[in-house]
């Protein structure tokens, strides 16, 4: 069953190009997994949408308004989940790049992947919110651990205490150095190793058939988790394509 969903958003305003890609993985084994990464891709929606509207590019308030979109989807979550016996424990997963002209940001929760990829190679960007990543944060052996590597440490389920990273911490935005940025499920990136990944991505192909090329790989590695990826590559000097697949 599909808990995944992904969106992809292009606009051209007064000449700024704008993209935004994101997937949103719902907790597996969870009740209403597929409804908290609806809501989750909704509140991305209206993000957009204020945009549009308001059309505030200014890179500082984009990073502002955008965790605060993702807060209010968490909230949304823990209502859901209060009013709904059935959807008690729900949650999903939440990764997403905004990218205008040449530069982007990146808003993680959880263990979905964003990548900056070229013909050279690809470069993991975010850092997986799990209980095995956090132990190797700390300098922890964990190679005899009985922890399952993708056990969950932060996502959308409620939780007050939500974390939202952002990439980069510290500056407005990061200057795209490659060809595109991914994001992708961890049913896709858990099948995957990043050479693979890039050699894909660097396919004489259309980005759709290198989309789809990567997710049939994934099934063909026997990845039997959801598998969902959105892909936004640079088609000339500062034109974007962005391509979502799941």
């Amino acid at each position: 069953y599909q808990e995944g969903r992904c969106l992809d958003f292009y606009m051209n305003l007064n000449g700024t190009e704008i993209s935004l890609i994101a997937v949103a993985d719902g907790m597996g084994g969870h009740a209403s997994g597929d409804k908290a990464a609806s809501i989750a891709v909704r509140a991305l929606e209206e993000f957009w949408y204020s945009l549009e509207q308001n059309r505030e590019l200014d890179w500082h308030t984009v990073r502002g308004n955008l965790v605060n979109f993702i807060r209010h989807a968490n909230n949304s979550i823990r209502r859901y989940s209060e009013r709904n016996e059935t959807a008690s424990g729900m949650g999903t997963t939440l990764t997403c790049c905004v990218i205008i002209n040449n530069e982007y940001i990146v808003a993680h929760v959880g263990d979905c992947r964003a990548y900056e990829y070229s013909e050279d190679g690809i470069r993991q960007i975010t850092r997986d919110h799990t209980a095995i990543q956090e132990a190797m944060d700390r300098g922890i052996d964990v190679s005899s651990t009985n922890v399952r590597g993708n056990a969950l440490v932060n996502c959308l389920d409620g939780d007050p205490n939500l974390r939202v990273d952002l990439y980069p911490a510290k500056q407005n935005s990061a200057v795209l150095r490659g060809q595109g940025l991914m994001v992708a499920s961890d049913g896709v990136h858990g099948a995957m190793g990043e050479a693979d990944m890039a050699r894909y991505l660097s396919l004489p192909k259309s980005l759709q058939e290198r989309a789809y090329a990567l997710i049939k790989a994934s099934l063909d590695n026997g990845s039997r988790d959801n598998l969902s990826i959105a892909v936004c590559e640079l088609a000339g000097q500062t034109s974007f394509v962005p391509v979502v697949h799941s």
